[in-house]
């Protein structure tokens, strides 16, 4: 099963990515290869621009164009700064091996290369697998950048989330040509990965095994790189982040959802947000001249007035109460005492501080919010993106399903109170326990919640 998020990526990627073009015919333009510090072999690295102006490094995502998907951005940003690309370990014109293309060894791995190159503090930009590999590279040389921007990053969800994500793009393409409902399929693969999940398997120990790797990807790079990125943790890396962070997102993305761009709105510090409208998963060629511009903006500074996505955490002293029966897709925004929703399919609050929320059948996202005296769910779907939920416990459930990403639980006690009559299944992506008076702990996991019992 966990070989179907290789399948769906490489099967989204495919199409999107654009066909091999002429490298840089630029006067300030050169190409050198270098020795890759982690794997071995040699990585190519592109120079650009005058070499006495500040340094805006370039990693590309999956493919086979390498640092040629950031042509049209070189290009532009060429007359003004000093720009380095590479082609990162087992993609495009560099070395490529059967080795473990995760994103902390690749991070080190273009440290390395461009060590010679770009000076501090420079600028990083990331797209895609890029963009996980410049999350890893903040987290261990942070205090060389000026700032960080991020393009469309995939993964981060926790893999079971971003598998039956990918699962729903798929069933929807698939549809077309198969009786098979959308519905079926993904609710199969959001059931099985999940039970797996909690049953203890994981799927990470194939990555570390040369044989398993040949047997199962190939020893292909691309499969590689989208199963390792899928499987990284990037909880520590987004708390500890103290670089400023654009985030820059298609609106249409169906690789990078944009509950991913919502989670590390919350839980990056002062970072950014900007979507761009009708664009998927590769900006830079979807629409070179919108995304150009910008990332001359971003560069230029010009973007730090957009306020940070993350919503202050205010109690509020508001008596407004908002209600839902029978209705599906109301919204909720701002500050309330509470909100009571009745089988309300596909509800949503967003940007809202609240006293507590009661749900009874159908779903809710609550999406950069903030309650403050629980929530209690019974035979409902809750997905929390962003945000906080206090309480004691914070989650009152019964025969309810939890999707918490990127959300802060504060409790000095237990998470959650299951009190059904059967077990439930919680996933949890690099969301966090805080207690009130100090205590604190990562969560990255699918658990299993027993019948009238608090986890943890």
């Amino acid at each position: 099963m966990k070989l179907m998020l290789i399948t769906l990526i490489l099967f989204f990627s495919t199409p999107l990515l654009s066909a091999p073009i002429a490298w840089l015919d630029m006067d300030n333009a050169s190409v050198e290869r270098v020795a890759d510090p982690v794997f071995g072999g040699q990585i190519s690295v592109y120079q650009a621009g005058p070499r006495d102006a500040p340094s805006v490094v370039l990693v590309h995502g999956i493919g086979d164009n390498g640092a040629r998907d950031w042509r049209s951005v070189i290009t532009d940003l060429a007359r003004d700064y000093h720009v380095v690309a590479v082609d990162m370990p087992g993609f495009a014109t560099s070395s490529k091996g059967n080795h473990l293309y995760a994103p902390e060894q690749l991070a080190v791995a273009v440290h390395g290369a461009i060590q010679a190159y770009a000076k501090p503090p420079y600028n990083l930009i990331g797209h895609s697998l890029g963009a996980s590999v410049s999350l890893a590279y903040a987290q261990l040389y942070g205090d060389e950048l000026q700032r960080l921007i991020l393009v469309a990053v995939p993964g981060v969800l926790h893999r079971t989330v971003y598998t039956q994500y990918l699962g729903e793009q798929g069933a929807a393409r698939l549809q077309a040509t198969t009786p098979m409902p959308a519905d079926w399929l993904t609710g199969l693969i959001a059931t099985q990965l999940q039970q797996l999940e909690a049953g203890g398997f994981n799927p990470a120990l194939l990555l570390h095994s040369p044989w398993a790797r040949q047997q199962l990807m190939r020893g292909d790079p691309k499969m590689i790189s989208a199963y390792a990125l899928a499987q990284h943790d990037y909880g520590p890396a987004l708390r500890d982040l103290r670089v400023p962070t654009l985030l820059l997102w298609g609106d249409l993305d169906p690789l990078a959802p944009l509950r991913t761009a919502q989670l590390l709105g919350g839980v990056i510090n002062g970072a950014r947000l900007k979507v761009l409208s009708g664009i998927g998963h590769m900006p830079m060629l979807e629409s070179p001249q919108a995304f150009n511009a910008v990332m001359r903006d971003a560069l230029a500074g010009r973007l730090e007035n957009l306020p940070a996505y993350r919503l202050p955490a205010v109690e509020p002293t508001t008596d407004r109460v908002g209600r839902c029966e029978n209705k599906p897709g109301m919204r909720f925004t701002g500050d309330y005492q509470r909100i009571n929703l009745a089988n309300c399919d596909n509800a949503v609050i967003e940007h809202a501080n609240v006293g507590t929320v009661e749900v009874s059948g159908g779903s809710v996202h609550l999406i950069n919010s903030h309650v403050f005296d629980g929530i209690k769910a019974r035979s409902s779907r809750l997905q929390l993106t962003a945000g906080s939920v206090r309480g004691e416990p914070p989650l009152t459930l019964a025969a309810t399903l939890v999707d918490a990403a990127g959300t802060r639980f504060i409790s000095d006690y237990d998470v959650a109170e299951n009190l059904g009559s059967t077990p439930l299944i919680m996933v949890f992506s690099v969301a966090a326990h805080n207690g009130v008076v100090g205590h604190s702990r990562l969560l990255h996991e699918v658990v299993s919640v027993p019948a009238t019992s608090f986890w943890p």
